[in-house]
């Protein structure tokens, strides 16, 4: 990247463009359907579908919101921020072994398991995925790089 020329707050100065994104960032506690909605008001070719699975007693709900023309920082902190992916969980680097996983701090309780699997290949990143284990509830959240752009999918699944 390379330095661009930014204004915030009636200042002007440059900051170093390989951590800047094209898309804003989420609110806090903001819910995806919303984002989405908000994301394509400014770019009308971001996708967003849910669907409700399973049965009544164990739903699947899965939310895919594809960012067409992003980068893989950008999706990563993006979900972390709308799928709820721990900050523990740094950005990985993109060069590194075929396939790594970064497993979250032990629990007291060990009530619940969460890990980062992490998949590259001689190019870099091929997908990240954040997996959320407890009792009653499994959850992942997956980030690929497909043909229309960074999807980003989450399946909650209800035990």
């Amino acid at each position: 990247g390379g330095m661009d020329k930014v204004n915030f707050n009636r200042k002007s100065g440059f900051v170093f463009n390989g951590y800047l994104s094209k898309y804003f960032p989420p609110e806090e506690d903001i819910l995806p359907a919303a984002y989405a909605k908000e994301l394509k008001e400014e770019f009308p070719e971001v996708e967003f579908a849910e669907v409700v699975g399973g049965t009544a007693s164990k739903p699947v709900n899965t939310m895919t919101l594809i960012l067409p023309a992003a980068q893989w920082h950008e999706a990563y902190f993006i979900a972390q921020k709308v799928f709820d992916i721990p900050y523990e969980f740094e950005f990985p680097k993109p060069k590194g072994a075929v396939q790594q996983r970064v497993n979250g701090p032990n629990r007291e309780n060990e009530s619940w398991f969460d890990a980062l699997n992490i998949n590259r290949d001689k190019t870099g990143l091929t997908q990240l995925t954040y997996s959320y284990d407890a009792k009653k509830v499994k959850r992942t959240v997956s980030i690929t790089a497909t043909e229309k752009g960074i999807q980003i999918q989450q399946i909650r699944a209800y035990k």
